[in-house]
């Protein structure tokens, strides 16, 4: 009877902590549909010619299945080391929510740019990406809440450094499973991105502008839409 409570209650911490993760994604979604639809004519224009240049760009002979799985690794591996520390778990809380931001501003973009029918296909392309890494960060962010969490009650009130190493080892095992999820994104996004640029390439290129994102970036008066072609560009070059 007491296993079966402490199971219930198991269980419904993990519902919470979910729901808080999906609610700050959902936030995220709706932010960065705002942020789109408050950007300025030319700076729409200056995210098309970003796509542009890096469609220009892409060579699928370059196209490096190693070089997805160390990026985004790299994202999830760093989310798993602020997750050793209660600061690094606030930050990795605003991780999840940047993820829901960029997905919002993305397919708004795409809906914005390509003709309806073809920007459904290519959101339903890129959502298929990026949901696993959403998810696979979701889960990032879950085992470092419930890493800290336990990691407190043990310190300051259980007392037992045994009990500490055998919690520490299982976020290990938990960072092993983060892998292993990391590269089946790795090979979708593989296989999925260049479809997805494939259809911006069928759509033709938009009329350019002069201004460079630079010049962009450091003249703009709107910090807000300045901070979230940072965000776009920097941080999530793996999507468009």
């Amino acid at each position: 009877m007491v296993a079966q409570k402490r199971r219930k209650k198991s269980f419904s911490y993990v519902l919470y902590v979910m729901y808080v993760l999906l609610l700050l994604v959902i936030i995220g979604d709706i932010i960065g549909s705002s942020l789109y639809i408050k950007l300025e004519q030319s700076s729409q224009s200056l995210m098309v010619n970003y796509v542009n240049e890096n469609i220009n760009a892409f060579d699928q002979t370059q196209w490096s299945f190693n070089q997805l799985f160390y990026k985004q690794f790299m994202y999830q591996g760093s989310m798993w080391v602020l997750g050793l520390t209660v600061i690094g778990v606030v930050v990795n809380l605003f991780l999840v929510f940047l993820k829901g931001v960029i997905a919002g501003f993305n397919v708004f973009f795409i809906f914005q740019t390509l003709a309806p029918m073809q920007a459904i296909w290519t959101s339903f392309l890129w959502l298929i990406q990026y949901s696993l890494i959403l998810g696979v960060t979701i889960l990032s962010g879950y085992f470092s809440v419930r890493f800290v969490i336990m990691a407190v009650k043990i310190i300051f009130f259980k007392k037992n450094t045994t009990l500490l190493q055998k919690h520490l080892l299982y976020y290990f095992y938990q960072l092993f499973i983060i892998m292993v999820l990391t590269l089946v994104t790795s090979g979708v996004t593989y296989l999925i991105q260049p479809i997805v640029y494939h259809q911006f390439e069928k759509a033709g290129q938009a009329q350019p502008v002069e201004q460079s994102a630079d010049d962009f970036i450091s003249t703009s008066s709107d910090a807000t839409s300045n901070l979230m072609l940072q965000i776009n560009i920097n941080f999530e070059r793996e999507v468009l």
